[in-house]
């Protein structure tokens, strides 16, 4: 065991401590405390730690709603308005780093949900004394802890798993077939389920419990995962903008609709009615589609088969004739980047594809809006734009309170051409 002086929280969400020339970084710590911690992964200048004692507590600590918080939501100790400050701090911090520049002054947007926010969230299942419960992998481990529900579920989704779960000890179903469940929910109270087995024993006569909307089964043998079969609803659908958008249990949806909505109302102000749209990575749509009365059109790309049915289904029923879906991934669909068409990207944590970058600096289009859940692939992907786009915009948006993750919009413009004697190509002085 070592005493250590927090600094900081850093990307990541773990504190960072700095003795004797090494760095540590460490869980369940907050700046300014001092701790006695045990290291967990020694490194010649680098460390991993966990707290074990608060030798001198932060004054923004506070007291965690659940005993599992460290797996779910390891920031559930600090203060929601220092989170959101902290975060802040972050985000100016990553982009210094890795686009090596200083972000203008930006806003962080929340609300007062930080907690029940999330419309999905999954859990694995523990067989105990042929019972079922519901677990959570612990915080750094392999082992699973059984836990009665989570406080960032929706609080639909913790009553129907609550029933489901007594709804399945009472069957005959052999309680070792089950692998784990995601449930899903919307702001109208419905609650799907993806149930992951791994056969289909006892399933045959299975009914849908009343706590929920419907239920899709999967067989997972550890090597392929496939649908069997599901009772009553098999998606659910959401309003943005009035926009009606229907989407599956796996379908990649914006967990925090509430604050998604904040952003897609940034990303309107910079969209003309003369815009030709390109939306990579669309998921079902829910950006391109309830905006379509911004722009003139937009064709939306994605690879993944169900969020395609989906956006098709979704184009067709809202009537929208100024999209049109692309199955295919945005880095073989970058042949439709031109210097006019606007692009929007929503990426997974890894960022751009390389060779969607050389494209774009090929073509240069002349606007680039970028929402991202990861600022440091985010910063990343600028720092190899920055020479011939500027910033127009930036907004960081607390999509998942009391977690170390944020949203951010990055908003970019294509720089103008400057004469030889340094004024505008298109006139100076």
């Amino acid at each position: 065991m070592i005493k250590l002086k927090i600094e900081k929280l850093v990307f990541g969400g773990k504190a960072l401590a700095r003795q004797d020339g090494k760095v540590y970084f460490v869980n369940g710590a907050l700046p300014g405390e001092s701790v006695e911690v045990e290291i967990t992964k020694d490194g010649k200048n680098f460390a991993d730690a966990r707290t074990v004692k608060i030798l001198k507590p932060s004054k923004f600590r506070v007291e965690p709603k659940e005993d599992h918080y460290r797996s779910c939501s390891p920031w559930q100790i600090l203060d929601f308005a220092e989170e959101n400050k902290i975060k802040k701090q972050i985000v100016v911090e990553t982009f210094q780093r890795f686009a090596k520049i200083d972000l203008p002054d930006f806003l962080i947007v929340s609300d007062d949900r930080d907690y029940h926010y999330r419309n999905k969230i999954e859990f694995n299942f523990i067989t105990e004394n042929n019972q079922l419960e519901y677990g959570i992998f612990e915080s750094g481990s392999n082992d699973l802890q059984i836990i009665d529900g989570c406080e960032l579920a929706s609080v639909e989704i913790n009553k129907s798993a609550e029933s489901f779960l007594i709804f399945l000890n009472k069957t005959s179903i052999p309680k070792n077939i089950f692998k784990k469940i995601i449930f899903r929910s919307n702001s109208e109270g419905q609650v799907l389920a993806a149930v992951f087995v791994k056969e289909k024993t006892g399933l045959e006569k299975f009914k849908l419990p009343s706590c929920l909307s419907g239920v899709v089964f999967y067989q997972d043998d550890g090597i392929e995962t496939k649908k069997i079969f599901n009772v009553g609803l098999n998606a659910l659908t959401e309003d943005i903008n009035n926009t009606i958008l229907k989407f599956g249990v796996n379908s990649f949806f914006q967990i925090n609709t509430p604050i998604f909505q904040n952003a897609l109302n940034d990303i309107a102000e910079f969209l003309t009615t003369k815009d030709v749209v390109l939306d990579f990575y669309s998921g079902v749509g829910a950006v391109a589609l309830s905006l379509a009365d911004k722009f003139k059109s937009a064709q939306l790309v994605e690879i993944n088969a169900e969020a395609v049915e989906f956006a098709r289904e979704n184009i067709d029923k809202n009537s929208l004739n100024n999209c049109q879906m692309e199955k295919s991934s945005a880095e073989v669909a970058k042949k439709f980047i031109d210097n006019k068409k606007v692009l929007l990207v929503d990426p997974p944590r890894i960022g751009l594809d390389k060779e969607l970058i050389v494209k774009i600096l090929k073509e240069l289009p002349p606007k680039i809006i970028y929402l991202s859940c990861d600022q440091a692939t985010q910063a990343r992907d600028f720092n190899l734009l920055k020479e011939h786009y500027e910033i127009s915009f930036f907004r960081a948006y607390n999509f998942f309170p009391h977690t170390p993750h944020v949203e951010s919009l990055l908003v970019l413009s294509k720089k103008q051409p400057t004469s030889a004697k340094g004024g505008s190509a298109t006139g100076g002085n």
